[in-house]
């Protein structure tokens, strides 16, 4: 059985369609990982301090807090809006937080009312 010069030429152009659209959702995927990245950060909780202390983000960021401290703390709104906060953060836990309301988000720790932190949310 002999395969034709047509059948051949479909083939291929098969093959390079299928290639093309691999590359397609390789580009996409590569753009939602970067996209997620980008929609998230993490804020360290070390020496009593918040780090950074001041973050700029997109409204619905995900901030990690990570609490690197061998004493627990706690990441509370001041006003008591905006977003729900951590609990107590034992040595070594961290909690995740979206940031959804616009605005100026103060945050402190309630043990420690000392540490102070702000959420720009644009």
């Amino acid at each position: 059985m002999t395969t034709s010069f047509l059948s051949l030429r479909f083939t291929r152009r098969l093959q390079s369609f299928g290639l093309f659209i691999v590359v397609i959702a390789l580009v996409i995927f590569i753009g939602a990982i970067c996209s997620y990245s980008a929609n998230s950060i993490t804020v360290t909780i070390e020496g009593f301090q918040f780090t950074p202390a001041e973050i700029e983000i997109k409204q619905g960021t995900i901030v990690t807090f990570i609490n690197k401290d061998d004493a627990p703390h706690t990441v509370d709104p001041d006003s008591g809006e905006g977003f729900v906060g951590t609990g107590r953060l034992k040595s070594g836990e961290s909690k995740a937080i979206a940031f959804n309301t616009l605005g100026i988000q103060s945050y402190h720790c309630a043990i420690h009312p000392s540490m102070m932190g702000k959420a720009i949310v644009k």
